[in-house]
């Protein structure tokens, strides 16, 4: 149980493990976007023109993605959020593509996948954007083609064993083969699809699950993780699903005519600081809000070809929930009861978990990280536990500017993969690990 107040921040990268893409991922995927296909905009305009007050045609929604995906293109920003929050005449359209790509990614199996499959999950889709710095726009086609026809790729644009065996047999150069016109560029191929996925040794919601049952004697302790507040930058709500599947589950906490998990799970503290993806009825005996191909073909008795339908039918209703900040209403946003809420919540916390954050200077002056991240009181050192994946300095600079500023000097770091540091000004230890969020705590951390 969480007896101590704690905090845990959730970045892109802590949502790599249930399947959804990092933040540069979800760019590619909304340039090669086939949300206008006929049918998808079929079942889109269904909801749309029933919500908006100004009704679109196929044509008008058409020209609107075209012209995002070009911006897009063009400017290769590093944020779709930070993008919209300075193109607001994409807003709409750029919300409603979001949910459409996360809709899609939703998995169940990721969440839930047993050890042997630990090497088959597939992250991200290879396609024309993947080799544009390879290949002229001419050859694009023809080197998808070819590695289609080799089955380095399948026809979705995902890795294929084939492919993956051959990194696993350290002989990957040698052993590829590709027409006479890529030979040349072959390093340079094998490095995008090598990329484009990870082996990954689990899901880390593991961990946390662990610690919520940690020391429960009784059904009822469960209830008494009141120290815990979770924030995440995501608009996904795997978590919340990964526990109602599993608390719901366990007996433990369902007996004796009471339903201890759903209690706690109606008063679990997650806070999606930019919106999130729909909503979840704990109270219910079963999920109000679809998650992955699996639960929608089980409920609606329909095909697995309709989920497309089915995510651009839902892309219009869940972007609404998804909120993109003006520019210009930044401070408006920050005073927002559930902004305060977070800040309040990073204050009075004795440890906090940063997970794959990307410490974005945006992110930490909304929740004025500056601030929230002193000590929590006399004679007691807030300790502040973070992942910066393969150590990046451009991350820790931006701890450096944003978080120490003027204490800097009295900021004692080590170089080492978890390195501690104490501010003695603000009586804070920084605990840092290098791993992946799933490493990190299996292998770091340990939620407390």
């Amino acid at each position: 149980m969480f007896k101590e107040k704690t905090v845990i921040i959730l970045g892109a990268g802590a949502s790599v493990d249930s399947g959804y893409p990092t933040g540069e991922d979800l760019i590619k995927l909304i340039i090669e976007s086939d949300f206008c296909k006929e049918d998808n905009l079929t079942k889109y305009l269904e909801d749309y023109n029933k919500i908006s007050k100004e009704k679109k045609s196929k044509d008008v929604i058409k020209e609107e993605v075209y012209k995002l995906k070009r911006t897009l293109k063009q400017m290769s920003p590093l944020s779709i959020d930070t993008f919209l929050t300075y193109h607001p005449k994409f807003s709409e359209i750029g919300k409603s593509l979001i949910a459409y790509e996360l809709l899609k990614a939703e998995n169940r199996d990721n969440l839930f996948y047993g050890l042997e499959d630990l090497n088959k999950q597939k992250r991200t889709r290879v396609g024309r954007l993947s080799f544009s710095v390879i290949v002229d726009e001419n050859d694009m086609e023809g080197l998808l083609v070819d590695l289609k026809e080799k089955k380095y790729i399948d026809e979705e644009g995902y890795v294929t064993d084939k492919f993956k065996s051959f990194v696993a047999s350290g002989c990957d150069k040698a052993k590829m083969e590709l027409s006479e016109k890529y030979c040349d560029k072959k390093d340079a191929i094998i490095k995008v699809l090598r990329d484009s996925f990870e082996v990954r040794s689990g899901n880390w919601y593991r961990f946390l699950l662990d610690a919520l049952i940690r020391d429960c004697r009784e059904p009822e302790h469960i209830i008494k993780n009141k120290g815990l507040t979770i924030v995440t930058f995501n608009y996904e709500l795997s978590l919340e699903f990964y526990f109602y599947e599993i608390l719901k589950n366990i007996e433990f906490f369902n007996k004796e005519g009471k339903d201890y998990s759903s209690e706690f799970l109606s008063k679990l503290n997650i806070i999606h600081v930019y919106g999130q993806l729909g909503y979840y009825a704990w109270n219910r005996d079963f999920c109000e809000q679809l998650y992955g191909k699996e639960i929608f073909e089980m409920m609606t008795e329909r095909k697995v070809d309709s989920y497309a339908d089915s995510c651009a039918n839902n892309a219009c209703v869940y972007s609404q929930s998804i909120q993109v900040v003006g520019a210009e209403k930044w401070q408006e946003h920050k005073e927002k009861n559930h902004i305060k809420e977070v800040m309040k919540a990073i204050k009075e916390a004795k440890n906090v978990f940063i997970l794959g954050f990307g410490f974005y200077p945006e992110n930490m002056n909304l929740l004025e990280f500056e601030e929230s991240f002193k000590n929590v009181g006399d004679g007691v050192r807030k300790k502040i536990y973070y992942t910066n994946y393969e150590n990046y300095q451009k991350i820790e600079l931006c701890l450096d500017n944003i978080l120490m500023k003027d204490t800097y000097d009295r900021f004692q770091k080590y170089n080492k993969v978890n390195s501690v540091g104490m501010a003695n000004g603000l009586r804070t230890y920084w605990i840092k690990s290098t791993n992946t969020v799933y490493d990190a705590l299996k292998k770091d951390f340990d939620f407390i």
